[in-house]
């Protein structure tokens, strides 16, 4: 079964002994700042307790700052901190100079800084830790966006354990822009340790059209949590990854999603993004959202979900959420974690165009109240693996099925394989007419409402293995039989409701018409002996003496009935005889 390592998403040796303490524990347990200097001794003279083992990333920068001590403290440099001074201007200017001399900026313990006048502006080189205080939004913030990271280069911002509050309340006109973090343009930037909330907007953006890619984005221990708009919206990135982070309780403005992929147009590329156990929790729609332009002309895809948990989304309950919604993707995968509890389908792949490479692999899909998986557009190289598909449908027992497959264009060879549907579905699979090539490979289903399937994909195309059958197109099902009266082999063609031929495991054959069960049977009654059941009957050819044909064209012993005589004749290989032996 495939692994995905959270470790793989940036490589430093530190960083899974980091993951493991989880973002509230790291917060708890990282060393705080020590302030060891006199009453008015220099600032060069201050000097900083760090556990250094705990240092992510490690930094030549932040190394430094750990080891010798050297930071600008805000309060004593213009930022108040009082939470009604507009610290606007006063912390612009402090990581401007900080930047230029190479220093990181420490905002005071439990202070709250307040924006209004101007929105912050990142520079390159910044190193700015909350050291837990709040940056808040206030009126009336003409720049919209609160934290600016803007085509800068080597940005660090630790909320250790502080957080950005966008104070959406006190911003009642209607507006979906107003964004906590806004990172456009830059390259190698990591958040971590933020809580980022009350957006009038997102909790944080990545990306947009006209100030190029943002790259090598990171974010850790980060929550998103009751934004307007979005946890995250990405629109233009080459590299972005998520470790550990939260995207919770959306509600406000449409799309109201916790994640949201999303380029606003065809030519700016969006790919290699990279979630490594985070939660999508509580959104008014969907948890996690990809909706790819139609026809893109750069790389729009490349996205990997490994151990996430998208859960208990939908929650404005209008119909328009679910769990995961995927339109026009190509490349993307969901390895291991939960699709779970969500109001709407579990998975759903809809919209008009068609996508490519979809790969749900280990993941359990349960409790949703629609389908688990919908397929409802044209997904080539679909694969669907070891996934835990439970008890979904629960808006209707009976009303939807554990993997629903009825795309709207011609869909080749998905791969069904190794799965377990079980609970109060409609159907554990049903496909369409559209599905050629199906591959039903080792599946098990059990608990279904109505039927364990129901396949009206192409008959001979498909191939089917599961825990006591094999079958290959075209038309023909091999068996490991159970018991006397199973099948061995099974023939249909497209079409066919039943089967027209079953060998059955005690030697009898049996065959029907294709529409109806199966009603003449042969069978072998003893050792040389080949006969027919009671109620069946065996018939001849049928001529008249004038029409039967020459003697001499059928082998010896072949039969036919003269209707004209009224009686069946033998052939002897060159004359017609009757069974009294007598030439006719």
């Amino acid at each position: 079964m495939a692994r995905c390592s959270a470790g793989s998403a940036r490589s430093r040796a530190s960083k899974h002994s980091y993951l493991s303490t989880g973002s509230r524990a790291h917060h708890e347990s990282r060393s705080r700042t020590a302030d060891t200097r006199a009453e008015g001794e220099p600032m060069a003279n201050r000097l900083v307790s760090v556990d250094e083992s705990n240092l992510f990333p490690p930094t030549v920068m932040e190394a430094l700052d750990g080891r010798y001590g050297a930071y600008m403290p805000a309060g004593s440099n213009g930022v108040v901190g009082d939470g009604t001074t507009d610290d606007s201007t006063a912390l612009n200017s402090l990581l401007t100079v900080a930047a230029a001399a190479g220093l990181p900026v420490r905002l005071d313990p439990k202070s709250t800084v307040l924006v209004a006048a101007n929105p912050i502006m990142v520079p390159t080189g910044t190193r700015l830790y909350l050291n837990g205080a709040r940056i808040k939004s206030a009126l009336p913030n003409t720049g919209s966006r609160l934290v600016i990271v803007q085509n800068a280069t080597n940005v660090i911002i630790d909320g250790e354990g502080g957080s950005i509050d966008g104070n959406k309340a006190a911003f009642t006109p209607a507006t979906e822009q107003r964004h906590n973090v806004h990172i456009v343009g830059a390259t190698n930037v990591t958040v971590r340790d933020l809580l980022t909330f009350n957006a009038k907007g997102d909790g944080i953006y990545v990306g947009d059209q006209t100030n190029g890619a943002a790259r090598d984005v990171y974010l850790e221990n980060v929550v998103s949590d009751q934004n307007w708009r979005q946890g995250l919206s990405i629109s233009h990135v080459s590299g972005f990854t998520a470790t550990h982070c939260d995207f919770t309780n959306t509600a406000g403005t449409d799309p109201q999603a916790g994640v949201d992929i999303e380029p606003n147009v065809g030519n700016v590329v969006c790919e290699n993004i990279r979630f490594f156990g985070c939660t999508m929790k509580g959104n008014a729609h969907f948890g996690f959202l990809v909706a790819i332009q139609t026809n893109p002309t750069v790389k729009q895809g490349d996205i990997l979900l490994c151990g996430c948990d998208i859960v208990g989304n939908g929650a404005a309950g209008d119909g328009a959420g679910g769990g995961i919604r995927l339109i026009g993707v190509t490349d993307f995968t969901m390895l291991g974690g939960s699709v779970r509890g969500n109001t709407g389908p579990g998975v759903v792949m809809n919209g008009t165009a068609a996508m490519a490479n979809v790969n749900l692999d280990d993941v359990a899909i349960e409790l949703n109240t629609q389908h688990g998986i919908s397929v409802a557009v044209a997904v080539a190289a679909l694969s669907i693996v070891s996934c835990a598909i439970r008890s979904n449908s629960q808006q209707g027992s009976g009303l939807y099925d554990g993997i629903n497959m009825t795309p709207s264009a011609a869909m080749a060879s998905p791969k069904v394989q190794g799965n377990s549907v079980t609970g109060s579905h409609r159907y554990a699979i049903t496909t369409g007419a559209n599905v050629s090539g199906l591959q039903l490979i080792g599946n098990d289903y059990s608990g279904f409402v109505t039927g364990a399937t129901n396949l009206l994909d192409s008959i001979s195309t498909r191939v089917e293995v599961d825990s006591n059958s094999i079958s290959f197109g075209p038309r023909a099902f091999f068996y490991g039989a159970s018991g006397s009266t199973s099948p061995v082999v099974s023939v249909r063609q497209d079409g066919d409701s039943s089967d027209r031929v079953n060998i059955l495991a005690d030697g009898r054959v049996t065959l029907g018409s294709g529409a109806a069960s199966s009603d003449v049977v042969l069978q072998r009654s003893s050792a040389g002996v080949w006969g027919m059941t009671t109620g069946n009957a065996f018939r001849v050819p049928s001529f008249t003496t004038a029409t039967r044909p020459a003697a001499s064209s059928i082998p010896a012993g072949g039969s036919i009935y003269d209707s004209t005589l009224g009686k069946p004749i033998w052939s002897t290989g060159s004359q017609w005889r009757d069974a009294a032996g007598t030439v006719v």
